[in-house]
């Protein structure tokens, strides 16, 4: 399970700024996650982040554990919505879980 701590589906952002994105993972199931997950790119524009096959290495989480994981990006120069999506992958690089950012590049008067 996952919980967008900051900047909710859809906030307005000006263009040109870093912006600050924390998820939060449960790992609600009775087995801890194994060694060697990682984020991965699915698709959507990167923001900023640089174009890797893992965008972040997770640690062993244990059941009922929380795991917070924040990602610094910078809003396009272009107004207009933008999303990208992400994956927690296993280490064989099977998907499990899809996560996103969306948010509205518009000027702030």
């Amino acid at each position: 399970m996952c919980y967008g701590d900051t900047v909710e589906d859809g906030t307005i952002v000006p263009p040109n700024i870093e912006v600050d994105k924390t998820w939060t993972f449960h790992n609600c199931g009775s087995r801890s996650w194994p060694w060697g997950m990682y984020v991965g790119h699915v698709c959507g524009p990167l923001f900023g982040l640089e174009a890797q096959r893992q965008l972040a290495k997770l640690p062993t989480l244990k059941p009922g554990a929380l795991l917070k994981l924040t990602f610094r990006f910078v809003t396009p120069a272009t107004a207009g919505t933008y999303a990208t999506m992400f994956t927690i992958r296993l280490p064989n690089g099977q998907d499990i879980f899809d996560f996103w950012i969306k948010f509205n590049v518009q000027e702030i008067s």
